[in-house]
Parts: C-alpha cells; structure tokens; sequence
C-alpha cells in the first residue's frame, strides 16, 4: 500500500467531506489523441499499468500517477495559515527572469479551512514580513494538515463524456431540476456529447460537464472528450 497526494479544488471539498462524492475523474497526461483503446497492461502489479492502443500494434504503456486499489490518498486542499513573507536568499533567489523570490513563513502551526476574518490572498508588497491570515493553495498543504484521507476501491480509463449518470452523481454534483418540472424545447442542450439531450434527462450529467469546464475549461474542455483516469474511492479519514 501506498500513499500519495491529490489535489482537489474548493468546490469539490463539501461534497467529499459529507460523503456525496465517491468519484474523481482527472486527465491521463501523455495519451495519444488517437488511442482507440484503453486496457490494463499485462505488465502491471496491481492494476496502475495500462495501454492506450492506436491500433493493436503499438500500445502506449502509462501509469496511474494515483496508484492502484488499495492505495491511499491524502488530500490537498485550499487552507489558511498565519505567517509572513521574506525573500529567498542563496542560489535559488532569483527567478528565470531575475526577478527576486519569496518565501512564505507560518509563524503557527495552526491551520485553517474556514477563512478567517480577514486574510491575505498572497504576498502584500508594501508589508510582506508584517504577520497575517493568508490563503494558502492546496498545492501549499503539508501532509501533516490534510485532513481528509482516501482508499482506492477502483482504477478505470475511459473518455470523458463516456461518464454516466450514476457516475456523475457519484461526483458528488448537484442535480440540476428543470422549471416546474417541465421540459421545454428550448431547454435541449447542444454541444458534443450531449445530442438530443434534455435537462431532465441527465440531471448529474450536465452540471458535472459544466464543473469540468469551470476546472479545466482552458486546458481540455469537455467538448475535447480527453482520455481521464476513472478513480473509485471510499474516505478513510
């Protein structure tokens, strides 16, 4: 068994720590645009291997950076510490462009997930070494403050708009409801995926593509139908 980190953007947190959200899709990094295909290699130990095949003859090997069932993940998420700014000194005090670095000091080793009061969203210019409540990125999270922990019940690999309805609810959205509960023509929705498609007919579906989009709109949106990594799970701590 192993342990890794992930990281899991605010909208995601309420519907993970109630329990709602059993289910987390994230791109396959380095997968061919024109793999047909996607299956456990034989060459795997454990299932984290798979082969994304163009066509028969040349599978793609590429691991799951999250593991295999079994496994755990401690979860990185958006949080508050109270600290200050100072430059970094040394070799590495400059950036590429030359432009001095910084670094952010915890004066405490409490943390936050709540926002305080008031908070700083990055270093303030004018008084950097002057100690506050900053917003720290989940990226920024210590192991030893994560709070939420996961096990790996299930690894898959499909497309993204191959997610059903019962995936996306195990997405932990929330359904979107038509009007009154009545459908009108012009409440059809457009777009790849999603043909011939009405609002009561995918009330997870739909609000899951648009979180997607709101996520990862810029770099693949659902409408570019990536390769994802399908990953069940069920919350340890």
């Amino acid at each position: 068994m192993k342990s890794r980190p992930i990281l899991f953007s605010a909208p995601l947190i309420p519907p993970l720590v109630d329990g709602r959200k059993t289910q987390t899709r994230r791109l396959v990094l380095g997968a061919p645009d024109n793999a047909i295909q996607a299956v456990p290699s034989l060459l795997a130990h454990g299932g984290d291997l798979w082969d994304f095949r163009p066509n028969l003859d040349n599978p793609k090997a590429i691991r799951c950076p999250y593991g295999a069932p079994g496994d755990r993940l401690w979860v990185r998420e958006e949080h508050y510490r109270y600290g200050h700014w100072e430059k970094v000194t040394g070799q590495q005090r400059r950036t590429r462009t030359g432009r001095q670095r910084w670094r952010f000091v915890a004066d405490t080793s409490e943390v936050l997930f709540d926002a305080p009061a008031a908070f700083r969203k990055g270093r303030h210019h004018r008084d950097p070494a002057t100690p506050a409540w900053h917003k720290r990125l989940a990226r920024f999270m210590p192991r030893a403050f994560s709070r939420i922990t996961l096990e790996i019940v299930e690894v898959r690999v499909q497309r993204l708009q191959e997610i059903s309805e019962g995936d996306a609810q195990a997405e932990g959205v929330e359904p979107y409801t038509p009007p009154h509960g009545h459908i009108s023509p012009e409440q059809r929705v457009p777009g790849p995926g999603f043909d011939r498609c009405r609002l009561g007919d995918q009330p997870h579906r739909l609000p899951f593509a648009d979180l997607w989009d709101s996520i990862n709109g810029k770099r693949c949106p659902w409408s570019s139908n990536p390769w994802c990594w399908c990953l069940t799970f069920r919350r340890l701590a």
